[in-house]
């Protein structure tokens, strides 16, 4: 039993630094990660200062308020923290987690999308200027 509880606190201790890697990687406060994941700063600190590990409800929640962390980093210990656009991509299908709001990439694609909504808009514009014969640039 004994070997257990020293795994445990060692445990801690890694998820520990992990936590605090994190944090800084992310360039974020404890209470600001606590907010976004929907816990307590408690629950945070607890991890940050060994008493706790990180469980994998919490893994969830952070990947999901924060794509860009690497599960098997929190998971695993394997680096990198952070993950660029594809490797995103790749986990959060891997996952299968969707993204924390769908309204945000419906805005983004919505905005992608407007150069070409304009274009069209001025062409159909500049025909009903040539059309009613208003001069027009």
């Amino acid at each position: 039993m004994q070997k257990t509880k020293n795994n445990e606190n060692n445990d801690a201790s890694k998820d520990s630094k992990k936590m605090e890697d994190l944090l800084q990687a992310l360039g974020i406060s404890a209470n600001y990660l606590a907010e976004k994941v929907g816990t307590s700063h408690g629950a945070i600190y607890h991890i940050k200062n060994g008493v706790n590990n990180i469980s994998n409800g919490m893994i969830e929640r952070i990947i999901k308020a924060f794509p860009n962390v690497n599960h098997k980093y929190l998971k695993y210990d394997h680096l990198p923290i952070l993950l660029n656009d594809n490797e995103v991509k790749e986990q959060m299908e891997l996952l299968n987690i969707k993204p924390k709001n769908d309204v945000t990439l419906n805005t983004i694609q919505r905005y992608l999308e407007t150069p070409n909504q304009l274009d069209r808009i001025e062409q159909k514009l500049n025909l009903l200027l040539k059309q009613s014969g208003i001069a027009y640039d």
